[in-house]
This record gives C-alpha cells, structure tokens and sequence, in this order.
C-alpha cells in the first residue's frame, strides 16, 4: 500500500538525542536511584558512587552534584522516554545534546533547568533561558548552541 500521509515537519531530534555525533562527546554512565526513572535529556546529579537522579532543586544543579544530562538510548527495551530505576544511564559529561525546552531560548545564553513550579511550568527539571525568579538553578559549564522561538527542541553544550 502506498504512503498517503507525510509529515510536514518531521521533529529534527529528540529529548536526550547526541548533537553534531562527528564532533567529540565525553560519556560516562551511572545506575538510575530514582523511583519513576529519568526522562532522556534531563539535567542529572550524582547521589552516590555510580548512581544519578533527575535534578529537581536548586542545591542539586549548584551544590556540586551536577552529572551531566541523560542521553537517549538506541535501543529502548523500556517503551518510554524514561530510562527506569535501576538500569544503565549514558551520562554526557561533555559534547552537544538535544534537549527540551519550555520556552525561546537564545543561542548563547546560560541553561537554566527548572527546580520549582511556577504558574503553568510545572515540569521539575525541564530546561529554560533564566532563573525564573528563583524556580530555576543555572547549570555549570552548559550554554545553548541553538535558538528556539518557544518551547521544543534546543541544543545544549556541557564542557
């Protein structure tokens, strides 16, 4: 049967998807010791040896725990967009990820990942361009390498 349907405007990526692969990107991995799992792209900190959570509030992002953001995975055995409690997490450390965004970003400009609800922002560790008066932490060492016009995609470089 032949194809009917073609999509207008295929997504270019997806949440936690490596960036620009021929360029050089520093991976680590690390179990996940978060109930409910870890969205692919999120902001992730340290919570033990070799283990990582989602960040969620300001002293994960700034109190030195910072990891790094989960990458997706080619082969999700798991049927979500969350990598679940207790399996393997790729870390990008350093490099260039795709990541979701809840609002215009900038090119250039800090990465800021939301730590509190506020209004109709109510996804914990979603990224956005400011501190939202005080319900987003900056992220140490990450800037935007893409501009967005709202929410969506955005690239994101850690060093």
């Amino acid at each position: 049967m032949p194809q009917t349907t073609i999509l207008g405007d295929p997504l270019p990526a997806f949440p936690g998807q490596i960036a620009y692969p021929m360029r050089t990107h520093h991976v680590d991995s690390a179990f996940v010791a978060q109930a409910g799992g870890i969205a692919f792209g999120s902001a992730v900190v340290r919570v033990g040896d070799q283990t990582v959570k989602q960040a969620t509030t300001g002293t994960d992002i700034t109190g030195g725990a910072f990891r790094g953001f989960a990458m997706r995975q080619e082969y999700n055995a798991w049927g979500t967009d969350l990598i679940p409690d207790k399996e393997e997490c790729p870390v990008l450390r350093k490099g260039w990820i795709w990541i979701q965004v809840e609002g215009a970003v900038t090119k250039g400009a800090p990465v800021f990942v939301r730590t509190a609800a506020n209004g109709g922002n109510t996804t914990l560790g979603i990224a956005r361009a400011d501190a939202d008066s005080g319900n987003a932490a900056q992220v140490p060492n990450a800037r935007f390498d893409s501009t967005t016009a709202g929410a969506g995609l955005a690239i994101v470089e850690v060093w």
